[in-house]
Order: structure tokens, then sequence, then C-alpha cells
């Protein structure tokens, strides 16, 4: 777990490039973006719903926040996964983001080579779903 010395911990996902552009989940399930390798960081899910926080056993939870981040450098996609609220997706490096129709549950997601996004549920079942246009 890494911090930015803003604040932030790392822990729930990360995706970049190797071009110096990551985006990150925290452990709050909030999504960053740096442009410079990891040296600074600005919040990039202002579009996200967000729902309401909870404390279980000490510990904040929403089922909206972010579980999961996925940079598809190739096509110029940042796809974030949900629990509750399913796949979002951004054209514009997380600047604004779109809702996946039929998405619900993500746990984790990853690109294959061909742009078909590869989707991890919470239940166990693993998707396969074409992206829609942006």
């Amino acid at each position: 777990q890494a911090g930015d010395g803003g604040g932030h911990h790392f822990g729930r996902s990360l995706s970049g490039d190797g071009s110096g552009l990551l985006f990150a989940v925290t452990t709050v399930g909030r999504i960053l973006r740096s442009e410079d390798f990891g040296d600074s960081w600005v919040p990039v899910d202002t579009g996200l719903p967000r729902g309401e926080d909870r404390v279980i056993e000490g510990v904040q939870s929403n089922d909206n926040f972010a579980a999961s981040v996925t940079l598809d450098s190739e096509r110029g996609r940042v796809y974030a996964g949900t629990k509750a609220l399913g796949l979002f997706v951004s054209a514009n490096r997380g600047e604004t983001w779109v809702s996946v129709p039929g998405t619900a549950g993500i746990a984790d997601s990853a690109v294959s080579p061909d742009g078909t996004m590869l989707i991890a549920e919470r239940g166990g079942r693993l998707l396969e779903l074409v992206p829609p246009s942006l």
C-alpha cells in the first residue's frame, strides 16, 4: 500500500501504459490519475455516482465506489468497475464517464488485445463484453 503524500492510499487497482500515465483506485474507491509515473495524482472520478458511505466494522464502505480501473491505451479508454452500478467508460482520461448498460457487480476487469473487455463479477463469473462506441 503506497500513499501519494495527499492522504490517498492505493490498494484496490492500478493500471498504466508505460508512458507515465497511471490510473489507481484508492482503498476508499476514489479514482486517481498520474501523468508522471506516480509522482503526482489528481482525482478523476467526479462524474461517477458515489452513493452513501457507511462504516462496517470500522471500515468505510460504499458499493458504488470504484472497485477496479483498467486503461486501454490502444483505444484511448479507461474503464471503472463498481460493485453496485456496473462498468463505466471514459474516452478523455477520466474527465467524464459514461455507464455501460447491462453490467453490474464488477470485481475486476481487463482488456484483451482486440479490445474486448473481460469482466470478473463478484459472484465469480467471467464475462466478455465488446465495449460500446463513444
